[in-house]
């Protein structure tokens, strides 16, 4: 997201090295990207707008390559600059080499295909909620009833895809657990293809659910704002998800493993920090633990490997 003060957060070196040796880096671009275009407050709620060069700023301090990057357009603050806000945004990450899902371009089915050691995996990003009704007359992003619409067990067989992923946008905003509504739709998803679920929206930690073999994760956090004067400690705990697949025989395209990576979005002299939670200090991270607990009960602070064959 935007940052109030146009600061790029400052990350730590270990989360860091954990997010440069991905294969493949998968988040959400919450508003568009337009050059000369400050935050300023409009109907509902606040319009957002990010600078280029603040957005480079974020993707350097992650170790985050743009050639192995993916940022979905599909969110409720990607039409607060109109359809001119859209195309921007998509200019700018096609000059970073960025490579973005979530826009409608072509003919349906909407999803991005890619390919990673020797895996074909298809994308999908889409949104269930638009602050304004700036695609309404010219449907430039897709929504919950475009997937909805899809066979996507059809459209992973005649893609050839070894897995499918979706990044929902959807839930309530910092509610730490999905409603019935998200929770039907998830099911619904895996049973019509999708192998892995990772949610955003909600701006707080949602818990993790096995639906057969599919894992959903209802809502990751934020990395970077909502910028309001006031952010809470809850706002400020999320986690980097990061999933291990299997390439060959009868895992190809499984989940083999998985670990969640927790940080705290600490405040210091204007500037964010991005910390391990283990590294906050007491009672902070009591609290913390006890909230990271309640969401997801693993071992090891948070931190859980996971080579079941579900």
């Amino acid at each position: 997201m935007t940052s109030r003060t146009g600061t790029v957060f400052r990350m730590d070196p270990r989360l860091r090295e954990t997010l440069a040796g991905a294969d493949l880096f998968i988040a959400n671009c919450e508003g568009p990207v337009m050059g000369g275009k400050k935050t300023e407050r409009g109907f509902p709620w606040i319009s957002f707008a990010m600078e280029e060069d603040f957005l480079r700023g974020c993707l350097k301090e992650l170790g985050v390559l743009p050639s192995r990057c993916v940022l979905s357009v599909a969110n409720n603050h990607i039409g607060d600059r109109g359809l001119e806000g859209l195309r921007s945004t998509l200019d700018c990450l096609g000059r970073m080499g960025v490579a973005t899902v979530g826009q409608r371009g072509g003919a349906p089915p909407f999803f991005l295909s890619l390919e990673r050691n020797g895996l074909r995996m298809g994308i999908a990003a889409w949104t269930h909620w638009q602050n304004r009704r700036t695609f309404d007359d010219f449907p430039a992003v897709l929504r919950g009833r475009d997937i909805i619409d899809s066979d996507w067990r059809e459209i992973k067989m005649n893609g050839r895809l070894d897995l499918l992923v979706g990044i929902p946008h959807w839930g309530v905003e910092f509610h730490h657990f999905p409603r019935p509504e998200e929770k039907g739709l998830a099911r619904l998803l895996a049973q019509r293809g999708f192998d892995i679920l990772a949610g955003h929206h909600p701006h707080v930690l949602q818990p993790l659910e096995w639906l057969g073999k599919t894992p959903c994760f209802y809502s990751l956090g934020n990395v970077n704002g909502p910028p309001l004067p006031l952010l809470p400690w809850p706002i400020r705990l999320g986690a980097f998800l990061e999933i291990a697949l299997g390439v060959h025989g009868e895992q190809r395209g499984r989940v083999a493993g998985f670990a969640v990576h927790s940080f705290f979005r600490l405040l210091s002299g204007g500037q964010e920090r991005l910390l391990p939670m283990e590294r906050t200090r007491i009672p902070l991270r009591r609290k913390l633990m006890e909230r990271w607990n309640l969401l997801f009960p693993f071992p090891q602070g948070g931190t859980f490997l996971s080579t079941s064959s579900r």
